[in-house]
């Protein structure tokens, strides 16, 4: 396995504006989303399509409209404890716990269900936290236990299932101690047959071949000045005597340091949005890779939260991401890009 440390060349910073303009504003304030945007999607079409944590349900959003579909539930065409959500050929498929996979289909302004799945389960639970389908293969991205112990765990971060569900790799194999709660995000997107897995508070890019099932580079990326490194204790497990005491502590997890939000590939750049805590800083950072030598070429401030991006097009939640953010709760998008608007 190669190991690369890259040093920035031509970086340099600018917040919104410059030729990153906003091109479009959908407007939806009178929706208000009061729990975290999760794992959106842009589709066909370009619209974004969100699971609301929680027992919202799943959203269409369009600039004209805001569409409900999958409500919280265990019927063929609910969702009940979601994990994870992707592109899967035309139709989108939607990952409950434990490993149900449900696939939906585009029909009419929403999506219904089509067919389901599972991926196959082993001893332990397995969390999945994002996932993509890439070569006819599902790549998963969360903490698979392989074996216990009374001092540590041994986990694989990164597992492969063929299209019918069945396990055929486990990678990124590590030793954890006991004690942790692994709550942390992962992430996954690809650029051809090129696979990049990341963990929330790592700037470390995992490349693996999507045809070998291999990992290929492990590449450490340049931090920003602005970047803030999660605090040691986080994570740790801690009996809670209330029931929200779980759920203030995973706000503070992901709000006090500079978390990795969304990861993306777009304009030969590999994309990732951080939480941002420098001097008169911006909510947010948009850090852009260079694809091909993970150079830093660009970094652009900005209080939106990123939904994702297709066709050179960059999809933003106004003001942060629900639950998280202050003056969130509206439901309005906003659309950048680095090229005129057509």
């Amino acid at each position: 396995m190669l190991l690369i440390g890259i040093l920035a060349t031509g970086t340099f910073t600018q917040t919104v504006g410059g030729d990153f303009k906003l091109i479009d504003t959908w407007n939806h304030d009178d929706k208000e989303i009061l729990t975290c945007v999760g794992d959106p999607i842009i589709n066909d079409e370009g619209n974004v399509v969100a699971r609301i944590c929680g027992k919202v349900g799943s959203v269409i959003i369009s600039k004209k409209e805001v569409v409900s579909f999958a409500p919280f539930g265990q019927g063929p065409s609910d969702l009940y404890l979601m994990m994870a959500q992707c592109r899967y050929q035309n139709d989108i498929a939607f990952l409950e716990y434990p490993n149900k996979m449900k696939i939906f289909t585009r029909k009419d302004n929403t999506y219904v269900w089509k067919s389901q799945m599972w991926l196959k389960q082993g001893y332990y639970p397995y969390i999945v936290r994002d996932m993509i389908f890439i070569d006819d293969k599902w790549f998963t991205g969360g903490y698979k236990i392989l074996k216990e112990g009374s001092k540590v765990q041994n986990a694989a971060l990164v597992n492969i299932f063929d299209e019918q569900g069945k396990l055929i790799k486990e990678l990124l194999k590590k030793e954890f101690p006991t004690g942790i709660r692994h709550e942390e995000d992962y992430y996954l997107t690809h650029y051809n047959n090129r696979v990049f897995f990341m963990v929330e508070y790592e700037l470390k890019v995992h490349e693996i071949s999507a045809t070998r099932m291999e990992v290929t580079q492990e590449i450490p990326l340049t931090i920003p000045p602005f970047y803030k490194k999660m605090p040691a204790d986080f994570y740790n497990f801690v009996f809670y005597k209330e029931e929200k005491g779980l759920s203030l502590d995973y706000e503070r997890w992901k709000t006090s340091y500079s978390y990795i939000m969304r990861v993306a590939v777009e304009d030969g750049c590999l994309v990732i949005q951080i939480r941002t805590f420098g001097e008169n800083q911006k909510r947010f950072a948009l850090l852009f890779y260079d694809i091909n030598n993970f150079s830093l070429k660009r970094t652009i401030s900005i209080d939106d939260y990123f939904l994702g991006t297709r066709n050179g097009i960059y999809y933003f939640y106004r003001n942060g991401n629900p639950g998280f953010d202050e003056d969130a709760d509206e439901c309005v998008v906003n659309l950048y890009s680095f090229k005129e608007k057509k």
